[in-house]
């Protein structure tokens, strides 16, 4: 929406080669300190030691108990997993960028998140909680039919893989090759950008799956 906005305005095609400009002029490798290098790596560590006692600890879960933690969380915690669960490296290099050379027009789509999760709170959670759903797909196997839920089931994975999963690994990728990968005396890092997206892949999947 930022990008129309910045091209329809007077002079938005002009602008906007002038933020990329500014935006290759600024860029940069930062290189960590050693205890930066710690902070990362215990924060790594701890994330898939914490999946894997998580898995341990709760041996024999059923799949509701993935998506709705067992019921045992209050509010606050609801409300900091869905926080963090919305930000990423896509936000750390897209937004940030776009916030810095052009203004806060770019969150004008953030700004509505909040709108959006009142109105869920009010009027669609309950109705999911009554009816005792744990996903969208289960909800429309119980409304409609199993192969509406199948439908919607691969959509849905495949569209967070596309769109969503493979953008935040490939900023995940370009956060690296800026910070961490030159500090362990890696040149031209983006020359393995694969290898780095699949080292995300595999440290993800190991507190996801088992955790």
């Amino acid at each position: 929406m930022g990008f129309f906005l910045a091209t329809m305005l007077p002079g938005g095609s002009l602008g906007w080669a002038q933020e990329t400009a500014a935006a290759k002029a600024v860029g940069q490798d930062i290189l960590l300190s050693g205890v930066d290098l710690t902070v990362v790596g215990i924060y790594l560590v701890g994330i898939v030691v914490l999946g894997c006692w998580a898995a341990l600890r709760r041996k024999g879960s059923r799949g509701s108990d993935y998506f709705l933690a067992g019921k045992s969380l209050g509010w606050p915690m609801i409300g900091l997993a869905l926080f963090a669960t919305n930000i990423s490296t896509i936000h750390l290099v897209s937004f940030a960028q776009n916030g810095y050379t052009s203004g806060l027009v770019y969150g004008n789509y953030e700004w509505m998140a909040a709108f959006t999760l009142v109105v869920l709170s009010l009027f669609f959670a309950p109705f999911y909680l009554r009816s005792g759903v744990t996903t969208l797909p289960d909800f429309m196997e119980r409304r409609y039919s199993q192969g509406s839920r199948n439908f919607l089931a691969i959509l849905s994975i495949f569209s967070a893989i596309v769109v969503h999963i493979g953008f935040s690994l490939h900023t995940g990728a370009i956060v690296l090759e800026g910070t961490l990968l030159p500090t362990l005396g890696i040149e031209q890092a983006e020359r393995f950008r694969p290898l780095t997206i699949l080292g995300l892949c595999g440290v993800t999947a190991i507190y996801t799956i088992v955790g």
